[in-house]
C-alpha cells in the first residue's frame, strides 16, 4: 500500500487538506495525551489503551506531516524509513482499537472475569503484541526498491508486492480488528438486550439505589462509538485498496489517474482523507463518549495554564467545610 497516493492523484488538494488534518489531529491528540496524564484517567488500567492508541495516531499524523513537506523525495533512505512508521503506526492503532474493545467487552458482558483478572498489568500485556508490527514492517525494507528523478525516491519493486503487501494489510490491519470489534459489539448488545428482557425493572432500581447503570451505559457508549468510527472511516479506503489489487491482477498494471474520471478520482482521495481523519479524531471521540473525560479535560487543563486554580479550588472547599462545621457547632 502507498500511503500517499492520495499526493500523486490531485497535488494542489492536498497541500491544504492533509496539513488541516495533521494540524488540528495532532493538537486533538496532545489535549488527550495530557488531559489522561495530568489527571486520575492515567490510574484506569485500561486507559493504557487509549495511551496507545492516541499515541500511535499521533505518530501517524507526525509521519503524514512529513509527506507534506516531501520528505519521501528527499533520500530511499528518507522514503523507506517513513513508509515504515506510517504502516507500523497504522497496524499498532487498529490493534489498540480492539484491543480497547476487548476490555470493554469484558468489563461490561464478564464483570466478574475482568474484576478477576483486573490485577494483570496491561503494559505488560502491550509490551507483548506492540512489537509484532515493529517487524511484520521490516518488509518493507524488501520490498521497496530506490528510484531516480524528481518522484518519490523509493517504489515496489516488483507489482506481485504490491499485491501480497495490500492483502497482508487487509487481513491484519482491517479485517480481524474488524471482525474483532463487531462480534464483541453483537455480543454485548445480546447481552444487554437479554438482560433488559429478564428484568425490565432493573434499569430503574439500579438508577435508584445508586447502582452501576450509569456507567455501564458510559462504557457500552464508548464501546459503540469508537469501533463505529473505526469502521466507517476505514473501510472506504480499503474497499479502494482492493479495488487496486483487483486491477493489478485483472489487468496487471492499474490504470493512470489521468485516465480515470474525474468521479473516482475523488472517491479516491476522499478515501484516504477518511483514512487520515480516523487518526485525527480521537480527541472528538472520547469527549463525545465519556462526560468524565469532558469534566477531566478541562480541570486538567485549568490546572496547567491557570497554575492558581488548584489553591483556589482548595480555599473554596475549605471554605465550604469551614461553614458547616460553624453551623453545626452553633446547633
Amino acid at each position: 500500500m502507498n500511503i500517499t497516493d492520495v499526493e500523486e492523484s490531485q497535488p494542489d488538494e492536498y497541500v491544504y487538506v492533509l496539513p488541516i488534518i495533521v494540524i488540528l489531529g495532532l493538537s486533538g491528540n496532545i489535549i488527550s495525551l495530557v488531559t489522561i496524564f495530568h489527571s486520575r484517567l492515567r490510574n484506569v488500567s485500561a486507559n493504557i489503551y487509549l495511551i496507545v492508541l492516541t499515541s500511535a495516531d499521533s505518530v501517524f499524523l507526525f509521519g503524514i506531516l512529513l509527506v507534506c513537506f516531501k520528505v519521501d523525495f528527499i533520500a530511499y533512505e528518507y522514503c523507506v524509513g517513513l513508509e515504515y512508521v506510517l504502516m507500523t503506526a497504522s497496524y499498532v492503532s487498529s490493534w489498540a482499537t480492539a484491543a480497547l474493545t476487548i476490555e470493554r467487552y469484558l468489563a461490561i458482558a464478564h464483570p466478574l472475569k475482568h474484576v478477576r483478572y483486573g490485577h494483570v498489568d496491561r503494559v505488560r500485556m502491550i509490551a507483548y503484541w506492540v512489537p509484532i508490527p515493529f517487524v511484520l514492517q521490516l518488509f518493507q525494507f524488501v520490498s521497496l526498491k530506490p528510484v531516480d528523478g524528481d518522484d518519490r525516491k523509493c517504489a515496489l519493486k516488483e507489482a506481485n508486492y504490491q499485491i501480497l503487501a495490500q492483502a497482508v494489510d487487509t487481513v491484519l490491519c482491517y479485517l480481524l480488528p474488524c471482525l474483532t470489534i463487531v462480534i464483541l459489539n453483537i455480543l454485548v448488545a445480546l447481552k444487554i438486550r437479554r438482560s433488559a428482557f429478564v428484568d425490565p425493572n432493573k434499569q430503574l432500581t439500579s438508577r435508584r439505589q445508586g447502582g452501576q447503570t450509569g456507567q455501564s451505559g458510559s462504557l457500552t457508549r464508548i464501546l459503540w462509538v469508537m469501533p463505529l468510527v473505526f469502521v466507517v472511516l476505514n473501510t472506504p479506503f480499503y474497499v479502494i485498496m482492493m479495488i487496486e489489487v483487483f486491477s493489478q491482477v485483472v489487468y496487471h498494471s492499474p490504470p493512470e489517474f489521468a485516465h480515470r474520471s474525474q468521479f473516482f478520482v475523488i472517491i479516491y482521495n476522499t478515501a484516504h482523507y477518511l483514512y487520515y481523519i480516523n487518526t485525527a479524531i480521537d480527541v472528538l471521540v472520547y469527549a463525545f463518549s465519556s462526560a468524565n473525560f469532558r469534566k477531566t479535560a478541562v480541570i486538567a487543563w485549568k490546572r496547567i495554564l491557570c497554575p492558581g486554580y488548584v489553591e483556589k479550588h482548595k480555599h473554596k472547599v475549605a471554605s465550604v467545610f469551614h461553614f458547616f462545621f460553624c453551623v453545626l457547632s452553633e446547633a
